[in-house]
């Protein structure tokens, strides 16, 4: 039901002349990296001592000082478990749409975007692919200068454009390679 309500929704941004050759969405559910055996941790360690330093200022009877800890604790929060949880309602909200001239990606929690690539300008694509299937396409060159935070799913970050955690994902990429080449498919 959701596909079809994402996809009737997409069909109002096609151009005159324009059609719809595939529609998908990311996989849903926590999406643990290696990365993540690292910052975990690091989250886990600020709270805990954000939370000991609040407690040490407000037993010395410091009491407004106490809320100078509060954006520690919370960014500790957010690096141990809160951005799990965003980046899974951020694929939640996140629609993939190839049509005969463009990719557009539909996503946004609390706002919605559509962005649109033109498929002949694409700069690079690349394909990271499980065994499973599933895979990633980036949708031109990765930001090295944000390539680490970019992975942490850090809000604000420059992240470079992708159909991530689709299924099927080589022949998605496949069929984005021969539309480059304006192979009709």
């Amino acid at each position: 039901m959701k596909t079809i309500v994402l996809q009737q929704k997409i069909v109002a941004e096609l151009q005159p002349g324009e059609k719809l050759l595939w529609s998908g969405h990311p996989k849903t559910g926590l999406d643990i990296q290696r990365v993540d055996f690292c910052i975990a941790p690091l989250g886990l360690l600020l709270f805990g001592y954000a939370l000991r330093w609040m407690w040490r200022v407000q037993a010395a009877g410091f009491h407004p000082a106490i809320f100078l800890g509060v954006p520690f604790l919370l960014m500790g929060l957010y690096l141990a478990v809160g951005r799990f949880l965003y980046v899974a309602q951020q694929r939640a909200h996140t629609a993939y749409n190839i049509t005969s001239e463009r990719v557009l990606i539909r996503s946004g929690i609390f706002r919605k975007q559509v962005t649109s690539f033109d498929l002949k300008s694409l700069p690079a694509l690349t394909l990271v692919e499980k065994p499973d299937g599933t895979g990633t396409i980036s949708l031109g060159a990765i930001y090295s200068r944000y390539a680490a935070l970019a992975r942490v799913g850090w809000p604000g970050v420059p992240q470079t454009p992708q159909l991530a955690r689709i299924p099927n994902a080589r022949q998605v990429y496949e069929r984005l390679v021969k539309l480059q080449r304006g192979v009709a498919v």
